[in-house]
C-alpha cells in the first residue's frame, strides 16, 4: 500500500502533532482546550467555499493557450503543430523508458476566491485516446501577492491499454513545501499561509508523431475554508417524498474480485456510487467492454469502474476527481464541488441530479447505518417530506438493501464534518443545473446498453416519488453491529418507487436556489481539516 501508506502517515503525523499540542496545553496550563464545536460563535471561523468552472469556448478564450486551440466542439485540443515537447517515464510501467510527447497547455485566468482558503480541488473532463493523457495543476496566491508553486493535481488517462501506450493514471506524492501539501487530490495550504486567489492549468500530451485528438471540455476549481463552529441543521424545503430512480448497486457483492485494485469490492464505494449515477443517466461501459470482466455476482460495470478510476500512487479507487473524470469519459459533465448544506443538495434532487457525497462517521454519529467508517461515498437520491435523506448506500449486503433513509441532522453533520460537504455532480451536457433555465428540448439519454441499469420510463429528468408516506429513519442504536459486517436485518426500511412528474415544482425550487455553474456559491462548507475523510474505501 505504498501511496496510501505514505499519505496516511503524513495525515496521522499532522493529527498527532495537533493532539500533542492540545495535551501539552492541558498538562502545562491545567485548563482544557475548547473543541471546535464548543467555540463561541464570535470565535468560530465560518465554513466557506468558492467554485469556478471553465467549460465553454467563451470561458476558454479567457485563458492563456500555448499549443492548444478551441475547436468546433468548444473544447481545448492540441494544434496540428504543438509548441512544446516533454518526456515522461511512467513510474508504474513494466519498462520505464521515457516516452517523448507533444504538449500544449491552457492556463486559466486568475480567479479571486473572495476569502482566505485553506484547500482546493481541481476537476477536469477530458477525452484521452490510447497513448494520450492530461495533467492538471493549480497554484494559489497569498494576500501579500506572492504565489505558491504549481502543484500537480493529477495525471489522467481514461484507458488501460498499457502495451499500446496508455500511462498508469496517478496522483503525485511528495509535493510539500512551505506553502502547503497535496494529499492525493487536494491541495492543503500550510498553517498561516491561506490563499486568496487560484489558477488552474491543464497540459494535453500525445506521443510525438501521433494524430490522436486529446481534448479537454471542462476545468474547475473548488476552494474552501475549513471552518470551526457548530454544524446547524439546515431547514428543508421538501413538501413531499421525492426519490430519483437511481439503480441500486452494492459494492459488497464484489468482495474478493480483482484484489489488485484496492483489494476488491470491500473498498469500492466510490466507483460503485459513480456507477449508480452513470446507470441513472443510461451511460457507462458497453457490453463489449465488459466481456473480459469476471463478476460472478453480476454488475461487472462496477469492476470496470474500479479499474478505470484506480489511482496507482494512492493505490485506491477513491480519488475524487478521477471518479468525476471517469464519469465524464462517457460524454457527461462531471466535477467535484462542496456544498454548504442539505438545503443545497435538495435543489439538485429537484433538478433531477443525484449526488455522490463523501461522509465519515462513528456508529454513535449515524447509528442507523449500522457501521462506522473513516471515509465513505454514497449517493443522495432523494428526500422525505420531513427532510430526511434518502440514499443509495453501496455498503450493503445486496443490491436490494442499498436504499436507505438517514435522519437529516445526523447525515448533515457527518457529511459536512466528514468531508466539508464534498460532492460529485454528474449530468448530461445541456441538462440545467439548479437555477439554470431548462433547454428547449430537455436532455434525455437515448443510447442505452444492456450492461447498464435502466432508469425509470419517465427518464432521469423526472424523479420517481413514493406516493405513500415514508417513515423517517428510526433512532435505534445498532452499536452491536460489527464494523466489518452488515446483514439484511440491520437495514432501515427500504423504499418502493413509482413515477411522477415534478417538473414544475423542481423548476420553482431551482429558481429559488439561484445556483449556476460559473458562480456556484460562496457558502458555509467544511468544519476543519479532517484526517478521517481520506480513507475512502468504506
Amino acid at each position: 500500500m505504498r501511496g496510501r501508506k505514505r499519505f496516511v502517515n503524513r495525515q496521522t503525523l499532522r493529527a498527532a502533532l495537533s493532539a500533542l499540542t492540545a495535551i501539552g496545553a492541558v498538562l502545562m496550563i491545567g485548563v482544557p482546550t475548547a473543541t471546535a464545536d464548543e467555540l463561541p460563535q464570535s470565535e468560530a471561523q465560518p465554513r466557506t467555499a468558492d467554485f469556478q468552472a471553465w467549460d465553454s469556448a467563451a470561458d476558454f478564450s479567457l485563458g492563456e493557450r500555448k499549443g492548444v486551440e478551441i475547436d468546433r466542439n468548444e473544447t481545448l485540443s492540441l494544434t496540428s503543430m504543438p509548441e512544446g515537447r516533454t518526456s515522461y517515464a511512467d513510474p508504474f510501467a513494466d519498462h520505464r523508458a521515457a516516452v517523448e510527447y507533444e504538449t500544449g497547455t491552457w492556463t486559466s485566468p486568475v480567479h479571486d476566491i473572495g476569502f482566505e482558503a485553506s484547500d482546493a480541488i481541481v476537476s477536469w473532463n477530458a477525452t484521452t485516446p490510447t497513448g494520450t493523457w492530461v495533467q492538471s495543476e493549480m497554484r494559489g496566491r497569498h494576500a501579500d501577492g506572492t504565489w505558491t508553486d504549481w502543484f500537480v493535481m493529477g495525471r489522467w488517462a481514461s484507458g488501460m491499454d498499457f502495451a499500446a501506450g496508455d500511462i498508469h493514471r496517478t496522483s503525485v506524492d511528495g509535493q510539500s513545501n512551505a506553502d502547503g501539501d497535496v494529499y492525493t487530490d487536494t491541495f492543503s495550504a500550510a498553517d498561516g499561509r491561506p490563499i486568496v486567489s487560484d489558477q488552474a492549468r491543464v497540459t494535453l500530451l500525445r506521443p510525438v508523431g501521433a494524430l490522436a485528438d486529446v481534448s479537454v471540455s471542462l476545468v474547475s476549481v473548488v476552494a474552501s475554508r475549513l471552518g470551526t463552529g457548530t454544524t446547524t441543521t439546515s431547514t428543508s424545503s421538501m413538501t413531499e417524498d421525492t426519490v430519483l430512480d437511481v439503480p441500486q448497486l452494492s459494492q459488497e457483492i464484489h468482495r474478493g474480485e480483482y484484489p489488485e485494485f484496492d483489494n476488491g469490492g470491500e473498498a469500492w464505494c466510490s466507483p460503485t456510487s459513480s456507477s449508480m449515477v452513470l446507470g441513472y443517466w443510461k451511460k457507462g461501459p458497453t457490453s463489449a467492454d465488459l466481456q473480459s470482466v469476471t463478476a460472478p455476482n453480476g454488475d461487472p460495470q462496477v469492476d470496470w469502474a474500479a479499474m478505470h478510476t484506480y489511482d496507482f500512487a494512492y493505490e485506491g479507487a477513491g480519488n475524487w476527481p478521477f471518479n468525476t473524470a471517469y464519469s465524464a469519459s462517457f460524454g457527461l459533465k462531471s466535477f467535484v464541488t462542496r456544498m454548504p448544506s442539505l438545503a443545497e443538495a435538495e435543489t439538485y434532487i429537484a433538478a433531477g441530479i443525484p449526488l455522490v457525497v463523501s461522509v465519515a462517521f462513528t456508529r454513535a454519529e449515524l447509528p442507523q447505518a449500522g457501521y462506522s467508517t473513516n471515509g465513505h461515498l454514497l449517493v443522495i437520491v432523494g428526500f422525505t417530506a420531513a427532510g430526511d435523506v434518502i440514499v443509495n448506500d453501496p455498503y450493503s449486503p445486496t443490491n436490494q438493501d442499498v436504499r436507505r433513509i438517514y435522519p437529516r441532522a445526523n447525515f448533515e453533520r457527518v457529511w459536512l464534518n466528514g468531508s466539508n460537504g464534498t460532492a460529485y455532480v454528474t449530468l448530461p451536457q445541456g441538462h440545467p443545473l439548479p437555477g439554470e433555465a431548462s433547454p428547449v428540448s430537455p436532455t434525455t439519454p437515448t443510447d442505452s446498453d444492456p450492461a447498464n441499469p435502466e432508469p425509470s420510463p419517465a427518464g432521469p429528468t423526472a424523479p420517481a416519488v413514493q406516493q405513500n408516506p415514508v417513515p423517517s429513519a428510526g433512532a435505534e442504536d445498532q452499536q452491536g453491529v460489527p464494523s466489518s459486517s452488515v446483514t439484511a436485518g440491520d437495514q432501515p426500511q427500504q423504499l418502493a418507487q413509482t413515477g411522477s412528474d415534478l417538473a414544475a415544482w423542481r423548476a420553482a425550487a431551482a429558481v429559488a436556489a439561484g445556483v449556476t455553474l460559473a458562480g456556484l456559491f460562496t457558502a458555509m462548507v467544511g468544519r476543519h481539516r479532517n484526517v478521517r475523510r481520506r480513507a475512502r474505501g468504506r
